[in-house]
């Protein structure tokens, strides 16, 4: 993703790293962790999504590290890839724009917000194990079936970035022209037909979490406009 017409650097946040900053530290942060995952996989054979991704078994042990540490965890090579790309192409833009400090902010703010959602969901299946034992069980399978992703995090920024200047273009994979404002809805739209019961999928995605990252950061870009 590329702008065609780049923020002013006067609006920039009051504290940028000129160097890549917290987009870059967060992006080798998470290439070691994936890399210590593949460790524990492998040689370990330990049972690390049990107390690090966020699931029924850390919501009721009260494990609420989960709702921080799942945001480090990738289902494959290639989760992490797109998560690192997508970073990498709006991280460092929204990183210049509003200055590193309130760039880490809203992205582990809007983490933050996702994985509540789906951790209160899927709590919500725990508290009623014994009242609904059937609704109990749909809560629990789709919203705490051990979910985590970087995306989370992403996915906030993206709302923020496509809020910021909404009419201002975007080229999609360096050949697309887009709006920013447009970038936001078709995500919203799949994290909130994936988030629904009904809907059959691999739970590990956490939609419901990407629904309310996005919300989040919706909500958070009203606050960062440009000044």
């Amino acid at each position: 993703m590329n702008s065609d017409h780049q923020e002013p650097r006067k609006k920039a946040g009051p504290w940028v790293l000129s160097w890549g900053g917290f987009t870059l530290l967060i992006m080798v942060g998470l290439v070691a962790c994936f890399a210590a995952q593949q460790v524990v996989i492998v040689r370990m054979e330990k049972p690390y999504d049990t107390y690090l991704a966020l699931n029924s078994y850390g919501m009721k042990s009260g494990y609420f590290w989960q709702f921080f540490t799942c945001q480090t965890l990738h289902v494959a090579w290639w989760h992490l890839l797109v998560n690192l790309a997508g970073l990498w192409f709006i991280g460092r833009a929204l990183e210049t724009a509003l200055g590193s400090l309130r760039f880490l902010a809203a992205f582990l703010g809007c983490a933050l917000a996702g994985a509540l959602l789906q951790g209160l969901l899927g709590g919500a299946g725990e508290l009623l194990r014994d009242s609904a034992p059937a609704l109990s069980q749909i809560l629990l399978d789709r919203y705490l079936s051990s979910g985590y992703g970087s995306s989370l995090g992403l996915c906030g920024l993206l709302a923020i970035f496509s809020r910021r200047q909404p009419q201002e273009k975007v080229r999609l994979f360096y050949l697309i022209p887009l709006k920013k404002a447009i970038l936001v809805w078709p995500a919203l739209a799949c994290a909130l037909a994936f988030s629904l019961p009904s809907v059959t999928d691999n739970f590990t995605l956490t939609h419901t979490g990407h629904l309310g990252a996005l919300l989040a950061g919706m909500a958070a870009a009203r606050w960062l406009r440009p000044r």
